[in-house]
């Protein structure tokens, strides 16, 4: 099993607080962090993070899947999880010229073609933007 570069968990954590708790996940190509908040109660339960290199025999999806099935804590119930992907091809459309159809034209133009990843956009609540952005799609299916 892949070890956390960094584990900070609170002592005894009961399962009712941890149940309460919202997860947010970080995922990229070579990293998983893991935040555990109790927002009833405004208590961090924990912070964990995974480094991520491809070896020859297992690549970064394959580490994650792994860690998915066998770390304890991420295997607890949650009251929600959160997720962020931090991948590089990303970018903001303001909402005047978003079109959920030129999404992979914007992304290919700005970044290329060579990816031929799942392209997906996000309205931010808080501005008239759109978030573009492009993922691995074997990514985004291991997490749903």
């Amino acid at each position: 099993m892949i070890r956390p570069s960094f584990d900070i968990t609170a002592l005894n954590i009961e399962p009712a607080e941890r149940e309460q708790s919202i997860l947010l996940l970080e995922v990229s190509s070579n990293f998983l962090g893991c935040v555990w908040y109790n927002q009833p109660q405004q208590k961090l339960l924990g912070v964990r993070h995974y480094n991520f290199e491809d070896t020859v025999d297992k690549s970064s999806r394959v580490l994650m899947e792994e860690l998915l099935k066998d770390d304890l804590m991420l295997n607890s119930h949650v009251s929600k999880v959160v997720m962020v992907y931090h991948y590089p091809e990303s970018t903001l459309v303001p909402e005047t010229y978003f079109q959920s159809e030129l999404n992979r034209p914007v992304l290919d133009l700005l970044f290329g073609d060579a990816e031929k990843g799942l392209v997906m956009s996000e309205k931010i609540d808080i501005l008239p933007v759109y978030n573009v952005y492009r993922i691995p799609p074997d990514i985004h299916k291991l997490f749903q």
